[in-house]
């Protein structure tokens, strides 16, 4: 009876030291899912950050966008207004030109000069 005895002894502190460790490792692992869960939570809050700043950054290149086509927009009417303003120039150097031709072509009949 004693061996009997002895081996649930023996067997019990064996249960008991397996429950120990079993506790231990629960425990570890307590830990280890808590660690997990905030390392969960602090990246859901990167996310949510990185989210917000992607569409700050959509917000500012379709601003940038419009602000580019509107330019686009002026520098193909300034483009235009040149164009007009240099075929008006042309048109004036023309003018002038033809008027110095007559002028110069009048002139020695008014003063009665010989042309050479």
């Amino acid at each position: 009876m004693s061996e009997t005895a002895a081996a649930i002894k023996a067997f019990d502190e064996q249960a008991a030291q397996a429950l120990m460790r079993a506790r231990e490792v629960a425990d570890a692992v307590k830990e280890e899912l808590g660690r997990a869960e905030l390392r969960a939570e602090r990246a859901e809050t990167m996310l949510r950050l990185a989210e917000a700043q992607i569409e700050q950054m959509l917000a500012a290149a379709e601003q940038a966008d419009n602000e580019l086509e509107l330019l686009r927009s002026q520098l193909a009417a300034k483009t235009a207004e040149y164009a007009a303003s240099e075929r008006r120039g042309d048109d004036a150097e023309a003018a002038i030109e033809r008027i110095v031709a007559v002028i110069r072509a009048q002139l020695p009949a008014k003063l009665n000069v010989p042309s050479e």
